[in-house]
């Protein structure tokens, strides 16, 4: 089974650059109601990896909020996917920054 991907704009700018990049995808979609974990309902648009991506990668560039949710089949409840969350220190990353502060 693939995952579906969905996007939750943060604010309402990001929402229009979220409409306006599925546009350009010529993939115009109107943000749905879809039961997440907890068993509430949020407004997500579907969205592929292209998408996430870019809209990951611009944050630098434009104030763009959002969150981004996966499911596995039409029936399952959508769950907070985090692509690009940090991974853990290891013990040696630090140390060395506690010997670069001066610890």
């Amino acid at each position: 089974m693939s995952k579906e991907f969905f996007v939750e704009a943060g604010d309402s700018f990001t929402n229009q650059v979220i409409v306006d990049a599925q546009l350009k995808l010529n993939k115009p979609d109107e943000p749905e109601p879809i039961e997440v974990t907890g068993g509430d309902r949020r407004l997500l648009f579907s969205a592929d990896f292209n998408l996430i991506a870019r809209l990951h990668k611009s944050r630098d560039n434009i104030p763009v909020k959002f969150r981004v949710w996966a499911r596995k089949g039409q029936n399952q409840r959508a769950h907070r996917w985090d692509l690009y969350k940090r991974r853990k220190k290891t013990v040696k990353q630090v140390i060395a920054e506690m010997k670069k502060k001066g610890h």
